[in-house]
């Protein structure tokens, strides 16, 4: 070992070991199959689908339709005050707003004057997300009144109407829109809205790594944490596919038609035909041991490891080198045993060669483990996915067991792994890894603990 990774493991282990452990205390999810904690884990145990079928009108039928995993029942102006700060946030930005909420709530520090909550300056807030898609209705004021002086205002004469709008568009177009208009979209409002609501005045950053985002997040909050920067930090990650302007990237894999379409994710089943898009968010309220012990907070989890790496592709095809490294790296830093783990959540999207590429990986590095894949049940969140199924480890292994994967009816010959079918298994062993990887290339793994 390098002198470098040695030092790196040493301290890693040597903070895992003391009263520096950072641990979560708290909890807030929204999701398509959903939004408290109890109704989300029920619905993994009754094999509830949050799959379903959305149309978007006036667009060409190719991608008028859209299987996807769909909150259909958010409701965010009964939570956010003032209401009228709805205004000012996109889709995404409400679902990670309504989520710090229940997690603050469940960590005993709703409030100004909850026992133990630190001072505003010494709360800090990390978010991931996605580049958020514009709704373009709101645009199309300010188009339209450049285009008043075009020859043709269908655009038929494509050169003469662009050069219009963009000559016309200083003068014409701003008037039209919404003077606090790119405030809803920029990816780091989510976590100054979320600072705002919680009054929390310290380290605020957010992280855009498509489904990867959430395990650098908690990298980083853990670090504030560690060198003393804040005493608490709100850590999670969002993320919306279903918009149009993000399905129209996602073309580049391919997208499950299946039906009915709650059968449409099938992680590691031999009848797998694509991904599935969803949206959702989840929130966690992150400490120190001593500290949360010192207040007598319930623990819900230790956060124990974070690893991160690149999942290279040759002729388009993943090779799973990413997948072996970073949950290689993860036990050398921790020192966690295969045996001492649970189970695995798996990244699998339901996309044929990826699975096999990860469940392999997965073999021959943690042996016969449990694996789940909660994407079955509603899709692929972009950056929220690796908040919302960590949600689903984290509560696994408070209740002694694997939870589902929905849809694993055959299994996959090429995909050697165990996979939890219809039925959750009971089991005790005390840690659980949760993997994530990009389109791009990112792979990440996340390991907890049970308290």
């Amino acid at each position: 070992m390098r002198v470098w990774d040695w030092i790196k493991c040493s301290v890693w282990e040597s903070c895992m070991s003391s009263s520096q452990e950072i641990v979560i205390t708290g909890i807030g999810i929204v999701s398509p199959i959903g939004s408290d904690t109890e109704t989300f884990y029920q619905s993994l145990l009754n094999l509830r689908s949050g799959v379903h079928e959305s149309t978007f009108p006036g667009l060409s039928q190719e991608i008028s339709w859209l299987i996807g995993g769909r909150i259909v029942d958010f409701r965010p102006e009964k939570v956010v005050k003032p209401r009228k700060n709805l205004k000012v946030m996109s889709r995404d930005i409400q679902l990670s707003v309504v989520a710090s909420i229940p997690a603050m709530q469940s960590a005993g520090l709703a409030t100004s004057d909850s026992p133990g909550r630190p001072a505003p300056e010494r709360i800090g807030v990390v978010c991931g997300a996605d580049l958020m898609a514009v709704n373009l209705q709101e645009l199309a004021p300010a188009f339209y009144k450049c285009i008043e002086t075009c020859e043709n205002d269908d655009l038929q004469n494509i050169d003469l109407g662009w050069f219009n709008i963009m000559e016309e568009w200083g003068c014409k177009a701003f008037p039209e829109i919404f003077p606090l208009w790119m405030l809803k979209y920029l990816p780091n409002m989510h976590a100054c809205h979320i600072a705002i609501a919680q009054d929390a005045r310290g380290p605020n950053n957010s992280l855009t790594l498509g489904e990867c985002s959430f395990a650098a997040v908690l990298d980083e909050a853990s670090s504030v944490i560690r060198r003393n920067a804040a005493d608490l930090m709100i850590a999670g990650s969002v993320g919306d596919y279903l918009h149009p302007n993000c399905i129209l990237p996602r073309y580049s894999f391919p997208l499950s038609s299946r039906r009915p379409v709650e059968t449409a994710c099938r992680p590691f089943d031999r009848e797998r035909a694509g991904a599935v898009l969803g949206e959702g968010a989840g929130m966690f309220v992150l400490e120190r041991r001593d500290r949360a012990e010192t207040r007598a907070a319930k623990i819900l989890g230790t956060l124990v490891g974070v690893s991160n790496g690149f999942e290279s592709r040759v002729d388009g095809l993943i090779t799973g080198h990413g997948f072996h490294a970073v949950i290689r790296s993860l036990l050398a830093k921790t020192g966690v045993r295969p045996d001492e783990i649970a189970h695995v959540n798996a990244s699998a999207m339901g996309l044929l060669e990826d699975d096999r590429a990860e469940a392999r990986a997965i073999r021959e590095t943690l042996g016969d483990v449990w694996v789940t894949a909660p994407k079955s049940f509603f899709g692929d969140l972009g950056a929220g996915a690796g908040s919302v199924e960590l949600a689903v480890s984290l509560l696994a292994l408070q209740r002694r067991e694997v939870p589902p994967t929905l849809n694993y009816d055959t299994p996959d010959p090429e995909c050697p792994v165990r996979v939890v079918g219809s039925t959750a298994i009971p089991e005790d062993r005390p840690y659980a890894i949760s993997l994530n990887h990009t389109h791009a290339g990112n792979v990440t793994a996340i390991l907890i603990r049970r308290d």
